[in-house]
């Protein structure tokens, strides 16, 4: 996993066994093959910090994905570091190569997010936020899709102040989606699990969440959607999609007594190959 770049001058130190470079360059990771060194990855990663990082091209490696399926946590922590880096400010830029040329570009708004009674979010008007990130899928008719997500969410808690407070979330779905190649325009529906991380708190004043040994930060949830893709090379699609979260996330501590589990709609654009 080659990285190259010019230390920058007038930076502070860094701390022993650290550095910090203007630009670093990422390719050929190949994450969802056996061969690949996770592990050096993440030593890596852990030590050198950029202002830009490249991740240039077979990152993910789709071809090996579409014949077995490997994913170990090892590979999760990847994605998971490189979300940590994006959120503290590193430029990540991410560049498709042969290998995970199926990588789209994925962005939208998400509705609803957090509720402490039945399936629907609720108010709807006061828990919005966005959601961006990359997805990856296989397969003509059938096959598998996974995610790299940051989804901003909320709550209200009855009696709370009407100003919600803000979760940010690193979200990793994984589903079996179906879809009808009905020459330019593709339908298509899915449904799987979904993994999510919670990457930041703030309360309606704008102060960190206080962190509690009740609090949950890992969320497990299952996820419906569908959707239309339209075009031929370049394609573009349009879906809504449903979260319904599994966990109590203990948000007890920060709002009230009530306990609080996900319940998300969310519309996406996405463009690409």
């Amino acid at each position: 996993m080659p990285g190259f770049g010019s230390a920058a001058p007038d930076l502070p130190p860094a701390p022993e066994n650290h550095r910090h470079y203007r630009t670093l360059w990422i390719s050929d990771i190949h994450l969802g093959t056996a061969g690949c060194q996770a592990s050096f990855l993440l030593d890596f990663l852990k030590h050198n910090d950029s202002d830009t990082l490249y991740l240039v091209g077979d990152i993910i490696d789709g071809w090996q994905l579409k014949k077995g399926w490997y994913w170990p946590q090892s590979h999760n922590d990847v994605v998971q570091k490189l979300l940590r880096k994006a959120r503290k400010g590193t430029r990540v830029v991410f560049v498709p190569g042969n290998h995970d040329e199926a990588a789209r570009e994925h962005a939208g708004a998400s509705f609803g997010n957090v509720s402490n009674r039945g399936v629907l979010p609720g108010d709807l008007g006061r828990r919005t936020g966005w959601a961006g990130g990359l997805y990856l899928t296989s397969g003509s008719l059938v096959g598998i899709g996974v995610e790299g997500l940051y989804a901003q969410r909320g709550l209200v808690a009855d009696g709370a102040s009407p100003e919600p407070t803000r979760l940010d979330y690193a979200d990793v779905p994984l589903y079996l989606q179906v879809q009808l190649p009905l020459g330019p325009v593709r339908p298509f529906a899915y449904a799987g699990p979904q993994v999510s991380y919670e990457l930041r708190c703030r309360t309606a004043g704008g102060d960190p969440c206080a962190e509690t040994s009740e609090r949950r930060k890992w969320d497990y949830a299952g996820i419906i959607g569908a959707g239309i893709r339209l075009g031929g090379n370049l394609r573009f699609g349009l879906e809504g999609r449903y979260v319904y979260g599994l966990r109590d996330l203990r948000l007890s501590t920060i709002t009230s007594s009530e306990s609080y589990k996900t319940r998300s709609f969310m519309i996406l654009g996405s463009i690409g190959r």
